[in-house]
């Protein structure tokens, strides 16, 4: 039976040293190639669709180790949701896109546009928003256009610089600011689950992964990453202060409290002690013989 794992989790402690976003129409194979990248080759990590229907809800995300050069390093792989699924609301898209921004305030390091041939009207409409929208023009420098399912007449060694008329011409159909795209990568993930289906998984994953740590060390930071960044901090900043003034009234209305109990105290035993000076005085005018009863014994009366 072939082996489905190379997957190695990073501790949750360690702070990653690449991040990875990878995006693209649902059913280009966009979650699938996520697991090859993670070493997970029966698909478990991330969930997959071979459909026009995403099984990606929200930004499923996970950190592999992977040694290259003799280093190991931290590998941060974000999923998202798939383009062209009917199934979420712009109110979903909008909020995933806000949850991205937040989880990738620091930066990324790749940004994996997944196709699977060329590129349809559909998936230029998309590339309009994730580049002109959230990351800007200059998310270029730090993309990788990745072909999926490339026939194994066309595969090679897996990568083709884009240098060739043709596929420049494609990354300028689908986004002009994408001719600044330097690496077009074709890969082939079969999915048959025998052991060559396995090798050419595992040789996928080496050849994107080593692709990433040699040649995107920068960290690029979208405007709106930051905007949403600066934003989330000072609603933390104030959350804390609101905090504090919550801790501040509660440790108030607790020192209160302990005030009125020892003024109930006192107040209690001040009235013990009235009462028992009132038990007292009773008892003494108890014993106390009357006046006219000590004139009648001297009189004999």
């Amino acid at each position: 039976m072939a082996n489905l794992y190379d997957y190695e989790p990073c501790p949750p402690d360690r702070t990653p040293d690449r991040t990875i976003v990878i995006m693209g129409k649902t059913g280009n194979g966009k979650s699938t190639l996520a697991n090859v990248i993670a070493g997970r080759y029966d698909g478990d990590l991330f969930p997959e669709s071979s459909s026009s229907t995403s099984e990606t809800v929200g930004l499923p995300t996970h950190t592999v180790l992977h040694t290259y050069a003799g280093k190991e390093y931290a590998i941060r792989i974000i999923d998202t949701m798939g383009f062209g699924d009917n199934r979420f609301t712009e109110e979903q898209v909008l909020a995933e896109i806000a949850d991205l921004a937040h989880m990738c305030s620091d930066g990324i390091n790749q940004l994996l546009f997944v196709t699977s041939g060329r590129f349809t009207e559909e998936e230029r409409q998309a590339a309009d928003t994730i580049i002109d929208v959230i990351f800007q023009p200059d998310v270029a420098r730090t993309s990788t256009v990745v072909r999926t399912r490339t026939p194994a007449r066309e595969l090679a060694q897996g990568v083709v610089a884009c240098k060739t008329a043709e596929y420049k011409q494609n990354l300028i159909r689908l986004h002009p600011s994408l001719a600044r795209i330097n690496t077009y990568l074709m890969v082939s993930n079969p999915d048959d689950g025998d052991q060559a289906s396995v090798d050419q998984r595992r040789k996928t994953r080496t050849l994107l992964l080593n692709h990433i740590i040699l040649h995107y060390r920068t960290v690029y930071t979208p405007p709106l990453f930051a905007e949403v960044k600066a934003r989330v901090e000072g609603n933390i900043k104030q959350k804390h202060a609101a905090e504090e003034e919550i801790q501040k009234l509660k440790a108030d209305l607790e020192a209160e409290k302990i005030r009125q109990k020892e003024y109930e105290r006192k107040h209690k035993e001040q009235l013990e002690e009235l009462q028992r000076a009132n038990q007292y005085l009773a008892h003494k005018m108890k014993k106390k013989i009357p006046w006219y009863q000590k004139v009648g014994r001297v009189f004999g009366f």
